[in-house]
């Protein structure tokens, strides 16, 4: 089977969804529980992917009711972009806002917003799989050429807006609903992020799904296409950018996916996360769908004009080139390509350097050459 496969060539899309939507629900809920205890071999990691894509649609389809068959499949995306890259990146994002049905809409063929991705994963959903891996999707104009991404559900950065503890408020000052501000109270983080002093948690459902879809992606293309090394998000890449926060356990959640542990030893891990800063992990509300949640100007989506470009050619460089710059620098590294864990642990001892003589000016440590880092790099 090939992870590159793609169901919306089919000429009767909707006619196929609606016959074979039962049978693929029934083999994804078994895949899918069977990646909390074992490995998946390549055939039925895809066969998971598969059916998820088809299962995907059919919730579509009960979320939007019949805009759905003018929304999806969706066109926003580059076709068979991505399916002789060598080496991919992924990035994770979340949506800034607080609905999966809005960003189903959002992402639709006919809205007006200019952005998509691959998947989509609500507070308590299982992952929405709404463009074909083959296909770029246009989620950061500096890795579209190169990466998947997902969208995790949530509000991002929020503010109080009066004396009562309910109140609270998105980045489009909408008020949060007063369910959802008591099942993921807003946390404060310390020092700001970027200047926010409170930011929605994450649910522990979205942290678990968030590792079975890495791992699945990591089985159905026998990890040739995806390395922790390469495990990234959004703020990584373009710096205005608040996502995934400081409350999305980054390093932990990637590191699981590239250890092949059953995931039910993360029992303990997963209270632990709850304990920290999830609440609760039951009864979150999906806010119902409206149109103030699908503004133009939400901080996440934005809109590209011509999202099948590199808006900023400067910034898109080689792994080679990467690679080059910092044997340059005295740092011993194979230049072969690959942005492998040797390519991070150098990235990550540049940053480190500069931070030790340059104070005013310091990079974040994450093994990851965005922007800034590329910046100092190359200077």
């Amino acid at each position: 089977m090939d992870v590159f496969s793609d169901p919306t060539k089919e000429k009767h899309f909707w006619s196929m969804i609606d016959s074979e939507s039962p049978a693929a629900k029934e083999t994804f809920t078994k895949l899918w529980k069977k990646i909390e205890t074992t490995t998946l071999e390549k055939d039925d990691a895809c066969a998971c992917l598969d059916a998820l894509f088809i299962d995907s649609h059919a919730r579509i389809l009960q979320a939007l009711g019949k805009s759905a068959k003018s929304l999806y499949p969706t066109t926003k995306r580059s076709l068979n972009r991505l399916q002789e890259v060598e080496h991919m990146w992924w990035v994770d994002h979340f949506t800034a806002g607080i609905s999966h049905t809005s960003t189903l809409n959002w992402f639709g063929a006919t809205s007006e917003g200019r952005a998509s991705t691959h998947f989509i994963i609500g507070y308590h959903t299982d992952p929405f799989y709404i463009i074909p891996l083959r296909h770029k999707a246009w989620h950061t104009p500096r890795r579209n050429a190169d990466s998947w991404s997902v969208e995790m559900v949530n509000a991002g950065p929020v503010q109080s807006t009066g004396s009562r503890q309910s109140d609270w408020a998105m980045w489009n000052d909408r008020i949060l609903p007063i369910k959802l501000v008591k099942e993921l109270p807003p946390q404060p983080v310390s020092p700001p992020y970027k200047g926010a002093h409170y930011f929605q948690p994450f649910t522990a459902d979205q942290v678990i799904a968030n590792m079975k879809l890495k791992r699945l992606i990591r089985w159905a293309t026998e990890d040739k296409l995806l390395s922790e090394a390469r495990m990234s998000q959004h703020s990584q890449w373009q710096e205005g950018k608040f996502d995934m926060g400081p409350l999305w356990p980054f390093d932990e959640i990637n590191t699981a996916v590239f250890e092949n542990y059953p995931l039910e030893e993360l029992a303990s891990y997963q209270q632990a996360i709850e304990a920290v800063y999830l609440p609760s992990n039951d009864n979150v509300c999906d806010a119902i769908f409206d149109d103030s949640d699908t503004c133009p100007n939400n901080p996440e989506y934005g809109v590209d004009a011509n999202p099948d470009k590199e808006s900023d050619p400067k910034t898109v460089i080689s792994t080679k080139d990467i690679q080059l710059l910092l044997s340059n620098r005295g740092h011993i590294i194979q230049i072969d390509g690959i942005y492998g864990p040797e390519t991070k642990k150098a990235v990550k001892n540049f940053q480190r350097r500069f931070n030790n003589t340059n104070p005013s000016e310091l990079l974040i440590v994450d093994g990851i050459a965005g922007p800034r880092t590329l910046e100092k790099l190359t200077r």
